[in-house]
């Protein structure tokens, strides 16, 4: 089970009830419905902090996908909203 989730699947109305930081909890289960909330929370605010860095569109999305590969594959064992941020902020840095 190494495949993440579609990123356009943040549509549902489950989402809509699910806080940011459950999400998050979720997510670092490895669930998909939190896994696409927390992806899709992230990838603006990301992609444009990428963009800026490398100057190029495509590429900033692709490093944002490959930085959620790697939270798919190995997430993260964290306590807050803030810790999940720090770690974040590190993978997308590398």
């Amino acid at each position: 089970m190494d495949q993440p989730p579609p990123n356009s699947a943040a549509s549902t109305s489950s989402t809509l009830t699910l806080s940011l930081i459950e999400a998050v909890q979720r997510a670092c289960m490895r669930d998909r419905l939190g896994f696409a909330v927390v992806y899709e929370h992230y990838k603006p605010i990301f992609e444009k902090r990428l963009f800026h860095l490398i100057g190029d569109r495509e590429a900033a999305y692709d490093l944002y996908q490959d930085a959620f590969l790697r939270v798919w594959r190995s997430p993260p064992r964290i306590s807050s909203l803030s810790e999940f941020e720090k770690w974040l902020n590190t993978v997308m840095a590398y």
